[in-house]
């Protein structure tokens, strides 16, 4: 996910759009994406065993989500700056992962307990979506206010 592909409507609620790297997994676990089929891909979004291997689970989906919040933080900027694709790869691989947003809205906590947790390297260490909501309701109902997104 991306952050360019959400819409907010007028009443808040939060829409997805823009389904044109969508598959249709019929019920599998995973798919491989065919990485030689000449198809562009966001690698800038995906996790590394989609990059390196063409799996596509939702744990891969949990990994787009962390860079999504991440994105929200930065104010929409596009993860990992001016580097191609392919060193983004590299990068990946090698084990280095966003850095925490710089603004006052993203505390340690989320960026250690959301956005960390979903860029963990083992698939099986990644939360689920129901752990993502549980605990962004546990950080939420312990903040004080609103958080501060102005840049």
């Amino acid at each position: 996910m991306i952050i360019t592909f959400l819409r907010i409507d007028a009443v808040g609620n939060v829409k997805v759009a823009d389904f044109g790297l969508s598959k249709d997994v019929s019920g599998n676990v995973y798919f491989r994406q065919q990485m030689s089929s000449g198809v562009k891909l966001p690698i800038k979004w995906m996790a590394i065993e989609s990059i390196e291997d063409g799996i596509f689970t939702e744990k891969t989906d949990i990994w787009s989500f962390g860079i999504t919040v991440w994105e929200v933080f930065n104010g929409g900027k596009t993860p990992y700056g001016g580097f191609s694709p392919t060193c983004v790869k590299t990068m990946i691989s090698d084990g280095y992962r966003l850095e925490a947003p710089s603004n006052s809205a993203c505390n340690d906590d989320i960026y250690q307990k959301t956005m960390l947790k979903c860029w963990e390297r083992d698939p099986n260490e990644r939360p689920t979506f129901a752990q993502v909501v549980t605990d962004i309701d546990t950080l939420l109902s312990n903040s004080v206010g609103y958080l501060d997104l102005t840049m």
